[in-house]
């Protein structure tokens, strides 16, 4: 469910700073108040998080240019082709 991977990725992002591998200075707290005002998350009447559509979007964009800007360069786009008029072997 949405509202548990957005309070677990929450927990994580602590669990990691408390062992070091996220920068004392961040302040999580004010991470998670921005994302809510900015309409990426929000709180149910119970309290629990959640994204909203466009945090959904967001995600999915950040991890698309992820993707493709890690893809290497193919080149020009040329590909071996047997010659005009001949049968591949």
């Amino acid at each position: 469910e949405e509202t548990a991977e957005v309070e677990e990725a929450l927990a994580v992002m602590r669990r990691l700073q408390d062992q070091g591998l996220l920068p004392g200075e961040l302040d999580l707290d004010a991470l998670l108040a921005a994302l809510e005002k900015d309409g990426l998350v929000s709180r149910d009447p119970e309290g629990h998080l959640s994204l909203t559509p466009p945090g959904e979007r967001q995600v999915r964009r950040a991890a698309l240019e992820e993707v493709f800007s890690s893809l290497a360069r193919s080149g020009a786009g040329f590909h071996a082709l047997p010659p005009e008029g001949t049968s591949p072997r």
